[in-house]
Protein backbone atom coordinates (compact mmCIF):
# COMPACT_ATOMS: atom_id res chain seq x y z
CA UNK A 1 0.00 0.00 0.00
CA UNK A 2 1.23 3.77 -0.80
CA UNK A 3 1.24 5.87 2.17
CA UNK A 4 1.28 9.61 1.26
CA UNK A 5 2.70 11.74 4.59
CA UNK A 6 1.05 15.05 4.82
CA UNK A 7 2.01 17.14 7.37
CA UNK A 8 0.24 20.69 7.07
CA UNK A 9 1.07 20.31 3.55
CA UNK A 10 -2.00 21.69 1.10
CA UNK A 11 -2.20 20.49 -2.57
CA UNK A 12 -4.31 21.49 -5.28
CA UNK A 13 -5.30 19.04 -7.85
CA UNK A 14 -8.27 17.74 -9.21
CA UNK A 15 -9.72 14.54 -7.24
CA UNK A 16 -11.81 11.65 -8.42
CA UNK A 17 -14.70 9.92 -6.78
CA UNK A 18 -13.61 6.88 -3.99
CA UNK A 19 -13.09 5.88 -0.35
CA UNK A 20 -10.15 7.41 1.09
CA UNK A 21 -8.42 5.57 4.37
CA UNK A 22 -7.11 8.44 6.52
CA UNK A 23 -4.72 7.66 9.74
CA UNK A 24 -3.83 10.04 12.25
CA UNK A 25 -0.33 8.23 13.59
CA UNK A 26 0.56 10.81 15.81
CA UNK A 27 -1.13 12.97 18.45
CA UNK A 28 -0.49 15.24 21.28
CA UNK A 29 0.42 13.28 24.62
CA UNK A 30 -2.68 15.49 26.01
CA UNK A 31 -5.49 14.52 24.04
CA UNK A 32 -8.12 13.50 26.16
CA UNK A 33 -8.25 9.63 26.25
CA UNK A 34 -12.42 9.69 26.80
CA UNK A 35 -12.86 12.21 23.40
CA UNK A 36 -13.86 10.99 19.87
CA UNK A 37 -12.08 12.73 17.06
CA UNK A 38 -13.85 14.09 14.17
CA UNK A 39 -12.66 15.04 10.70
CA UNK A 40 -15.04 17.32 9.13
CA UNK A 41 -14.85 19.20 5.58
CA UNK A 42 -16.22 19.87 2.51
CA UNK A 43 -16.92 16.20 1.75
CA UNK A 44 -19.28 15.91 4.64
CA UNK A 45 -20.38 19.92 4.35
CA UNK A 46 -18.39 20.78 7.85
CA UNK A 47 -20.54 18.88 9.63
CA UNK A 48 -19.30 18.25 13.57
CA UNK A 49 -20.61 14.52 14.44
CA UNK A 50 -20.60 12.72 11.00
CA UNK A 51 -17.33 11.51 11.02
CA UNK A 52 -15.56 9.79 13.95
CA UNK A 53 -12.18 8.32 14.31
CA UNK A 54 -11.80 4.53 15.35
CA UNK A 55 -9.03 4.30 17.86
CA UNK A 56 -6.52 1.44 17.64
CA UNK A 57 -3.52 1.04 20.19
CA UNK A 58 -1.44 4.09 18.55
CA UNK A 59 -3.21 5.78 15.97
CA UNK A 60 -7.07 6.80 14.79
CA UNK A 61 -8.42 5.46 11.25
CA UNK A 62 -11.03 6.38 9.27
CA UNK A 63 -12.21 5.78 5.63
CA UNK A 64 -14.48 8.99 3.91
CA UNK A 65 -15.89 8.68 0.42
CA UNK A 66 -14.39 11.80 -1.62
CA UNK A 67 -16.10 12.95 -4.91
CA UNK A 68 -14.83 16.66 -4.73
CA UNK A 69 -11.20 18.42 -3.93
CA UNK A 70 -10.64 17.85 -0.25
CA UNK A 71 -10.39 20.45 2.65
CA UNK A 72 -11.12 18.96 6.28
CA UNK A 73 -9.69 19.66 9.87
CA UNK A 74 -9.32 17.51 13.05
CA UNK A 75 -11.64 18.49 16.23
CA UNK A 76 -13.07 16.95 19.49
CA UNK A 77 -16.39 17.03 18.62
CA UNK A 78 -17.03 21.31 18.01
CA UNK A 79 -14.97 24.18 17.12
CA UNK A 80 -13.80 25.30 20.25
CA UNK A 81 -11.19 21.76 20.63
CA UNK A 82 -9.88 22.15 17.08
CA UNK A 83 -6.48 20.95 16.30
CA UNK A 84 -4.19 23.67 15.85
CA UNK A 85 -0.17 23.72 15.57
CA UNK A 86 2.50 22.73 18.13
CA UNK A 87 2.38 26.00 19.69
CA UNK A 88 -1.42 25.54 19.96
CA UNK A 89 -2.05 28.30 17.59
CA UNK A 90 -4.50 28.87 14.37
CA UNK A 91 -3.63 26.66 11.37
CA UNK A 92 -5.72 27.00 8.32
CA UNK A 93 -7.91 24.31 6.78
CA UNK A 94 -6.13 21.22 5.36
CA UNK A 95 -6.48 21.74 1.57
CA UNK A 96 -5.20 18.53 -1.03
CA UNK A 97 -5.97 16.38 -3.67
CA UNK A 98 -4.70 14.51 -6.63
CA UNK A 99 -4.84 10.87 -4.39
CA UNK A 100 -5.13 7.80 -6.08
CA UNK A 101 -7.78 5.65 -4.66
CA UNK A 102 -5.30 3.48 -3.68
CA UNK A 103 -3.36 5.99 -1.52
CA UNK A 104 -3.80 6.16 2.45
CA UNK A 105 -2.97 9.59 3.84
CA UNK A 106 -0.91 9.57 6.85
CA UNK A 107 -1.23 12.73 9.70
CA UNK A 108 -0.02 14.03 12.55
CA UNK A 109 -2.07 16.63 14.83
CA UNK A 110 0.67 18.52 16.35
CA UNK A 111 -1.53 19.89 19.43
CA UNK A 112 -5.34 21.62 20.11
CA UNK A 113 -6.26 24.97 20.64
CA UNK A 114 -7.82 24.58 23.77
CA UNK A 115 -5.00 22.35 25.42
CA UNK A 116 -2.00 24.28 24.70
CA UNK A 117 -0.86 26.29 27.61
CA UNK A 118 1.05 28.92 24.70
CA UNK A 119 -2.52 29.42 23.16
CA UNK A 120 -3.27 33.12 22.88
CA UNK A 121 -6.52 33.00 23.61
CA UNK A 122 -8.92 35.85 22.49
CA UNK A 123 -7.79 37.63 19.83
CA UNK A 124 -11.17 40.05 19.91
CA UNK A 125 -10.08 43.76 20.94
CA UNK A 126 -11.38 45.96 23.80
CA UNK A 127 -14.59 47.40 21.45
CA UNK A 128 -15.88 43.60 20.97
CA UNK A 129 -18.73 42.65 23.23
CA UNK A 130 -20.72 39.96 23.83
CA UNK A 131 -24.36 41.47 22.99
CA UNK A 132 -26.02 38.20 24.70
CA UNK A 133 -24.90 34.40 24.45
CA UNK A 134 -28.05 33.13 24.49
CA UNK A 135 -30.01 35.12 22.47
CA UNK A 136 -33.48 33.20 22.15
CA UNK A 137 -34.86 32.81 18.57
CA UNK A 138 -38.46 32.09 18.68
CA UNK A 139 -38.79 31.12 14.79
CA UNK A 140 -36.02 28.23 15.52
CA UNK A 141 -36.48 27.70 19.11
CA UNK A 142 -33.02 27.87 19.61
CA UNK A 143 -30.49 29.98 21.26
CA UNK A 144 -27.65 31.50 20.11
CA UNK A 145 -24.55 33.96 20.73
CA UNK A 146 -24.84 37.67 19.23
CA UNK A 147 -21.71 39.97 19.44
CA UNK A 148 -20.93 43.54 18.32
CA UNK A 149 -18.28 45.80 17.44
CA UNK A 150 -19.02 48.99 19.30
CA UNK A 151 -16.80 51.94 17.69
CA UNK A 152 -13.83 53.83 19.63
CA UNK A 153 -16.06 56.81 20.08
CA UNK A 154 -18.83 54.97 21.20
CA UNK A 155 -17.40 54.72 24.91
CA UNK A 156 -16.20 58.50 24.82
CA UNK A 157 -19.26 60.45 23.21
CA UNK A 158 -22.55 59.29 24.85
CA UNK A 159 -24.54 61.43 22.72
CA UNK A 160 -23.43 60.15 19.11
CA UNK A 161 -25.58 57.31 17.59
CA UNK A 162 -24.35 54.73 14.64
CA UNK A 163 -25.19 53.28 11.44
CA UNK A 164 -25.44 49.47 11.94
CA UNK A 165 -24.36 46.34 9.93
CA UNK A 166 -25.53 42.52 10.45
CA UNK A 167 -23.30 39.67 9.51
CA UNK A 168 -23.80 36.15 9.79
CA UNK A 169 -21.58 33.80 10.98
CA UNK A 170 -20.97 35.76 14.11
CA UNK A 171 -17.86 33.35 15.49
CA UNK A 172 -15.91 34.46 12.53
CA UNK A 173 -15.45 37.93 12.32
CA UNK A 174 -13.63 39.04 15.46
CA UNK A 175 -12.01 36.32 17.59
CA UNK A 176 -9.38 33.22 16.33
CA UNK A 177 -10.68 31.75 20.02
CA UNK A 178 -14.25 31.34 18.20
CA UNK A 179 -12.88 31.15 14.49
CA UNK A 180 -11.98 27.43 13.45
CA UNK A 181 -11.10 28.73 10.00
CA UNK A 182 -9.28 32.20 10.88
CA UNK A 183 -11.80 35.55 11.63
CA UNK A 184 -12.07 38.16 9.38
CA UNK A 185 -10.20 40.56 11.77
CA UNK A 186 -13.29 43.00 11.56
CA UNK A 187 -12.21 44.65 14.99
CA UNK A 188 -8.29 45.00 14.30
CA UNK A 189 -9.36 46.35 10.82
CA UNK A 190 -11.67 49.51 11.92
CA UNK A 191 -9.54 50.21 14.96
CA UNK A 192 -7.16 50.96 12.66
CA UNK A 193 -9.34 52.79 10.10
CA UNK A 194 -11.13 54.27 12.38
CA UNK A 195 -8.31 56.34 13.87
CA UNK A 196 -7.79 58.28 10.84
CA UNK A 197 -11.84 58.29 9.36
CA UNK A 198 -15.12 58.85 11.13
CA UNK A 199 -17.03 56.44 9.11
CA UNK A 200 -18.35 54.39 11.77
CA UNK A 201 -20.91 52.11 12.61
CA UNK A 202 -21.58 48.96 15.18
CA UNK A 203 -20.69 45.59 13.57
CA UNK A 204 -23.52 43.00 14.74
CA UNK A 205 -22.35 39.08 14.38
CA UNK A 206 -25.01 36.44 14.63
CA UNK A 207 -23.45 33.06 15.70
CA UNK A 208 -24.83 29.78 13.51
CA UNK A 209 -25.70 26.99 15.22
CA UNK A 210 -22.59 24.87 14.13
CA UNK A 211 -24.24 21.24 13.02
CA UNK A 212 -27.50 23.27 12.15
CA UNK A 213 -25.60 26.08 9.92
CA UNK A 214 -26.53 24.65 6.27
CA UNK A 215 -30.03 24.71 8.19
CA UNK A 216 -30.13 28.16 9.26
CA UNK A 217 -28.45 29.43 6.60
CA UNK A 218 -30.32 28.10 3.32
CA UNK A 219 -33.73 29.52 2.52
CA UNK A 220 -34.86 27.22 0.55
CA UNK A 221 -35.08 23.31 1.09
CA UNK A 222 -32.29 21.38 -0.83
CA UNK A 223 -33.38 17.52 -1.01
CA UNK A 224 -29.96 16.56 -0.91
CA UNK A 225 -29.33 18.34 2.49
CA UNK A 226 -31.25 19.01 5.86
CA UNK A 227 -32.02 22.62 4.74
CA UNK A 228 -34.47 25.68 4.10
CA UNK A 229 -34.45 27.23 8.16
CA UNK A 230 -33.17 30.44 6.32
CA UNK A 231 -36.45 32.31 5.82
CA UNK A 232 -36.85 32.03 10.37
CA UNK A 233 -33.79 33.06 10.68
CA UNK A 234 -34.14 36.34 8.66
CA UNK A 235 -37.57 36.80 10.34
CA UNK A 236 -35.57 36.99 13.68
CA UNK A 237 -32.94 39.25 12.06
CA UNK A 238 -35.46 41.88 11.18
CA UNK A 239 -38.11 41.10 13.96
CA UNK A 240 -36.41 40.52 16.87
CA UNK A 241 -33.15 41.18 16.79
CA UNK A 242 -33.20 44.85 15.10
CA UNK A 243 -35.81 46.43 17.19
CA UNK A 244 -33.55 44.65 20.13
CA UNK A 245 -30.37 46.12 19.05
CA UNK A 246 -31.94 49.07 18.16
CA UNK A 247 -33.23 49.69 21.37
CA UNK A 248 -30.65 48.90 23.93
CA UNK A 249 -27.87 50.67 22.05
CA UNK A 250 -27.42 54.09 20.23
CA UNK A 251 -28.02 53.49 16.60
CA UNK A 252 -29.26 54.93 13.81
CA UNK A 253 -32.47 53.44 13.49
CA UNK A 254 -33.42 53.50 10.03
CA UNK A 255 -33.01 51.77 6.69
CA UNK A 256 -30.73 54.19 5.26
CA UNK A 257 -28.14 53.26 8.29
CA UNK A 258 -29.11 49.71 8.35
CA UNK A 259 -26.81 46.98 6.16
CA UNK A 260 -26.15 43.18 6.05
CA UNK A 261 -23.89 40.74 4.90
CA UNK A 262 -21.66 37.33 4.75
CA UNK A 263 -19.92 35.16 3.10
CA UNK A 264 -20.68 31.54 1.36
CA UNK A 265 -24.31 30.77 2.76
CA UNK A 266 -23.91 33.95 5.18
CA UNK A 267 -23.77 35.43 1.67
CA UNK A 268 -26.68 33.60 0.26
CA UNK A 269 -28.63 34.56 3.59
CA UNK A 270 -27.73 38.21 2.95
CA UNK A 271 -29.26 38.46 -0.64
CA UNK A 272 -31.97 36.09 0.29
CA UNK A 273 -33.03 38.58 3.59
CA UNK A 274 -32.46 41.49 1.52
CA UNK A 275 -34.44 40.37 -1.31
CA UNK A 276 -37.57 39.32 1.14
CA UNK A 277 -37.34 42.66 2.80
CA UNK A 278 -35.76 45.17 1.42
CA UNK A 279 -37.20 48.17 3.17
CA UNK A 280 -35.01 46.82 6.19
CA UNK A 281 -31.85 47.13 4.17
CA UNK A 282 -29.54 49.57 2.27
CA UNK A 283 -26.86 48.06 1.47
CA UNK A 284 -25.59 44.42 1.29
CA UNK A 285 -22.10 42.82 1.32
CA UNK A 286 -22.46 39.19 -0.18
CA UNK A 287 -18.88 37.57 -0.43
CA UNK A 288 -18.54 34.40 -2.32
CA UNK A 289 -22.14 33.34 -1.96
CA UNK A 290 -22.84 29.63 -1.26
CA UNK A 291 -25.98 30.25 -4.26
CA UNK A 292 -25.54 26.92 -6.05
CA UNK A 293 -27.32 25.07 -2.50
CA UNK A 294 -30.27 27.32 -3.19
CA UNK A 295 -30.55 28.03 -7.36
CA UNK A 296 -34.06 29.03 -6.71
CA UNK A 297 -32.42 32.25 -5.69
CA UNK A 298 -31.75 33.97 -9.31
CA UNK A 299 -35.60 34.47 -9.46
CA UNK A 300 -36.49 34.81 -6.38
CA UNK A 301 -38.46 38.08 -5.46
CA UNK A 302 -40.15 40.66 -7.71
CA UNK A 303 -37.96 44.15 -7.71
CA UNK A 304 -39.74 47.21 -5.78
CA UNK A 305 -38.03 50.78 -5.21
CA UNK A 306 -36.55 49.71 -2.34
CA UNK A 307 -34.57 47.08 -4.12
CA UNK A 308 -33.66 50.04 -6.41
CA UNK A 309 -32.85 52.48 -3.95
CA UNK A 310 -30.03 49.95 -2.38
CA UNK A 311 -26.09 49.22 -2.63
CA UNK A 312 -24.98 45.95 -3.29
CA UNK A 313 -21.11 44.91 -3.22
CA UNK A 314 -20.28 41.47 -4.65
CA UNK A 315 -17.22 39.24 -3.85
CA UNK A 316 -15.93 36.45 -5.11
CA UNK A 317 -12.42 34.35 -5.89
CA UNK A 318 -10.94 32.62 -9.46
CA UNK A 319 -9.81 30.12 -6.72
CA UNK A 320 -13.48 29.33 -5.63
CA UNK A 321 -15.64 26.59 -7.28
CA UNK A 322 -16.19 26.56 -10.50
CA UNK A 323 -19.46 28.15 -10.98
CA UNK A 324 -19.00 30.78 -8.48
CA UNK A 325 -17.93 34.01 -10.67
CA UNK A 326 -20.68 32.91 -13.05
CA UNK A 327 -23.35 33.34 -10.39
CA UNK A 328 -22.18 36.23 -9.55
CA UNK A 329 -21.98 37.68 -13.04
CA UNK A 330 -25.90 36.12 -13.76
CA UNK A 331 -26.86 38.36 -10.18
CA UNK A 332 -24.83 41.28 -11.31
CA UNK A 333 -26.80 41.04 -14.60
CA UNK A 334 -30.22 40.91 -12.89
CA UNK A 335 -29.58 43.37 -10.86
CA UNK A 336 -28.71 45.98 -13.05
CA UNK A 337 -31.84 44.89 -15.34
CA UNK A 338 -34.76 43.59 -13.77
CA UNK A 339 -34.04 45.61 -10.36
CA UNK A 340 -32.89 48.70 -12.62
CA UNK A 341 -30.08 49.42 -9.91
CA UNK A 342 -27.62 52.11 -10.83
CA UNK A 343 -24.52 50.95 -11.39
CA UNK A 344 -22.65 53.30 -9.26
CA UNK A 345 -24.67 50.97 -6.33
CA UNK A 346 -23.24 47.85 -7.60
CA UNK A 347 -19.47 47.08 -6.92
CA UNK A 348 -18.34 43.60 -7.79
CA UNK A 349 -14.70 42.51 -7.16
CA UNK A 350 -13.40 39.40 -8.98
CA UNK A 351 -10.21 38.08 -7.02
CA UNK A 352 -7.66 36.77 -9.33
CA UNK A 353 -6.68 33.53 -6.78
CA UNK A 354 -8.74 34.56 -4.44
CA UNK A 355 -10.19 31.75 -2.02
CA UNK A 356 -12.95 30.38 -0.20
CA UNK A 357 -11.76 31.37 3.37
CA UNK A 358 -11.67 34.06 5.87
CA UNK A 359 -8.60 35.20 5.09
CA UNK A 360 -9.58 36.72 1.60
CA UNK A 361 -12.74 37.63 2.95
CA UNK A 362 -11.11 39.78 5.66
CA UNK A 363 -8.88 41.97 3.06
CA UNK A 364 -12.31 42.27 0.96
CA UNK A 365 -13.75 43.47 4.19
CA UNK A 366 -13.01 47.47 4.19
CA UNK A 367 -13.98 47.81 1.03
CA UNK A 368 -17.16 46.91 0.97
CA UNK A 369 -17.48 48.26 4.33
CA UNK A 370 -16.49 52.10 2.84
CA UNK A 371 -18.05 51.19 -0.31
CA UNK A 372 -21.73 50.78 1.66
CA UNK A 373 -21.24 53.67 4.07
CA UNK A 374 -20.11 56.54 2.35
CA UNK A 375 -21.89 58.94 0.07
CA UNK A 376 -25.12 57.57 2.15
CA UNK A 377 -26.54 60.44 4.82
CA UNK A 378 -24.37 58.68 7.74
CA UNK A 379 -21.35 60.10 9.26
CA UNK A 380 -19.77 61.22 5.73
CA UNK A 381 -22.06 63.55 3.72
CA UNK A 382 -22.86 63.34 0.36
CA UNK A 383 -20.95 66.05 -1.70
CA UNK A 384 -22.79 67.49 -4.26
CA UNK A 385 -21.20 66.52 -7.82
CA UNK A 386 -21.07 70.45 -8.74
CA UNK A 387 -19.50 71.40 -5.61
CA UNK A 388 -15.84 69.47 -7.01
CA UNK A 389 -14.32 67.75 -10.03
CA UNK A 390 -11.12 64.59 -10.04
CA UNK A 391 -9.97 64.53 -13.07
CA UNK A 392 -9.17 62.29 -14.33
CA UNK A 393 -10.69 59.25 -12.85
CA UNK A 394 -9.75 56.44 -13.21
CA UNK A 395 -6.26 57.95 -13.51
CA UNK A 396 -2.81 56.62 -14.69
CA UNK A 397 -0.38 59.09 -12.48
CA UNK A 398 -2.15 61.80 -9.98
CA UNK A 399 -5.36 63.02 -10.00
CA UNK A 400 -6.51 66.41 -10.08
CA UNK A 401 -8.68 68.02 -7.68
CA UNK A 402 -11.02 71.31 -8.65
CA UNK A 403 -12.75 72.60 -5.73
CA UNK A 404 -15.95 74.75 -5.99
CA UNK A 405 -18.00 74.44 -2.71
CA UNK A 406 -19.93 77.44 -2.09
CA UNK A 407 -19.94 77.74 1.19
CA UNK A 408 -17.04 75.40 2.36
CA UNK A 409 -13.26 75.77 2.70
CA UNK A 410 -11.33 72.85 1.87
CA UNK A 411 -9.33 72.20 5.08
CA UNK A 412 -8.16 68.87 5.05
CA UNK A 413 -8.12 65.72 3.23
CA UNK A 414 -6.75 61.80 3.37
CA UNK A 415 -6.22 59.37 0.91
CA UNK A 416 -7.19 55.40 1.42
CA UNK A 417 -6.56 52.51 0.00
CA UNK A 418 -9.25 50.06 -0.51
CA UNK A 419 -7.24 47.88 2.47
CA UNK A 420 -7.74 50.98 4.61
CA UNK A 421 -3.94 51.94 4.33
CA UNK A 422 -3.53 56.00 4.63
CA UNK A 423 -1.70 57.02 1.28
CA UNK A 424 -1.51 60.63 2.18
CA UNK A 425 -2.50 63.02 4.49
CA UNK A 426 -3.08 66.70 4.08
CA UNK A 427 -4.46 69.01 6.86
CA UNK A 428 -4.21 73.12 7.12
CA UNK A 429 -5.10 73.66 3.13
CA UNK A 430 -7.25 76.32 3.14
CA UNK A 431 -8.64 75.96 -0.23
CA UNK A 432 -11.77 78.58 -0.88
CA UNK A 433 -14.31 78.43 -3.49
CA UNK A 434 -12.49 78.41 -7.04
CA UNK A 435 -9.14 77.27 -6.48
CA UNK A 436 -7.86 74.15 -7.92
CA UNK A 437 -5.70 71.67 -5.91
CA UNK A 438 -2.94 69.51 -7.61
CA UNK A 439 -2.45 65.97 -5.61
CA UNK A 440 1.37 66.27 -6.92
CA UNK A 441 2.16 64.42 -3.52
CA UNK A 442 1.39 61.38 -5.09
CA UNK A 443 4.62 61.24 -6.83
CA UNK A 444 5.49 58.09 -5.98
CA UNK A 445 4.06 54.86 -7.83
CA UNK A 446 1.14 53.71 -6.18
CA UNK A 447 -0.51 50.44 -7.68
CA UNK A 448 -3.70 50.43 -9.42
CA UNK A 449 -6.82 50.01 -7.49
CA UNK A 450 -9.81 51.52 -5.84
CA UNK A 451 -9.12 54.31 -3.66
CA UNK A 452 -10.90 56.80 -1.57
CA UNK A 453 -10.57 60.26 -0.70
CA UNK A 454 -11.70 61.59 2.30
CA UNK A 455 -12.17 65.60 2.22
CA UNK A 456 -13.05 68.02 5.90
CA UNK A 457 -13.08 64.57 7.92
CA UNK A 458 -17.17 64.17 6.15
CA UNK A 459 -16.85 63.77 2.90
CA UNK A 460 -16.28 60.47 0.47
CA UNK A 461 -14.61 60.40 -2.86
CA UNK A 462 -14.41 57.31 -4.96
CA UNK A 463 -10.86 57.13 -7.30
CA UNK A 464 -9.49 54.51 -9.09
CA UNK A 465 -5.82 54.14 -10.16
CA UNK A 466 -5.19 52.57 -13.44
Amino acid sequence: MKFKILLFIFLLFPLRGFTLHIIISKFPANTPANETIYISGNFNNWNLSTHAFTKTNNSYEIEININSNLECKFHRGNWAKVESNAQGNFIPNRIFNNINNDDTLLFEILGWEDLNSSNPGSSASENVIIVKDSFFIPELNKFRTIRAYLPPSYFKDSTKNYPVFYLFDGQNLFDIATAPFGEWKIDETLDNYLKSSNLEAIVIGIDHGNSDRIKEYTPFVNPNYTSGWGDSSSKFLCNNLIPFINSNYRTLAGREFTFIGGSSLGGLMSYYTWLKYPEYFSGVLIFSPAFWINPAIFSYATPNLFHKNSKLYLYAGTAESSNLVNEVNIVEKRLLDSFQLNANNLTKQIRNGGQHNEANWSTAFLPAYIFLMENSGLSLAKLESNFYKIFPNPSKTNWTLYWNHPNETLNQFQLFSSEGKLILDKSEINIPQGEILILDSLNTQISSGNYYLIINNKYSISLIKQ
